[in-house]
């Protein structure tokens, strides 16, 4: 430092290109402490899920939901949300569920046994 409390130009910059060591193992970049990478932390997020609600209704009304129809109400919760919907209602196979598109979320179902249901506050429904 000069007199005026000042680093030179020569110390700054050595400062800034001498080597430096790695960064520790857990806090390598794209990977998370639980071993996860961004990418596949993202990918979960981004995938639909059910709310508490929804799962309690689907295990009282006896529905079950396979992977390929977990896929497909995940395609259509894509194409309302392309067309601008926040919350929608799929029809599906015999079922019913309302999903909160901007968060990806089953919010309730309704399986083929019911025997008459209202749905309000959607504003956009996908028919698979």
């Amino acid at each position: 430092m000069d007199r005026s409390g000042f680093m030179s130009m020569e110390r700054v910059q050595a400062g800034l290109l001498s080597p430096r060591s790695a960064p520790p193992k857990e806090a390598a970049v794209g990977v998370s402490q639980g071993g996860e990478s961004f990418e596949q932390i993202l990918r979960q997020k981004n995938q639909l899920h059910l709310s508490k609600h929804a799962a309690m209704r689907l295990h009282q009304r006896g529905i079950s939901l396979s992977e390929a129809q977990m896929q497909k109400l995940d395609r259509a919760a894509s194409r309302a949300g392309d067309k601008g919907v926040s919350e929608g209602l799929v029809v599906m196979d015999g079922m019913a569920f309302i999903v909160h598109i901007p968060s990806k979320t089953i919010v309730t179902a309704v399986g083929s046994g019911q025997e008459a249901a209202v749905f309000t506050n959607i504003d956009g429904a996908v028919i698979v």
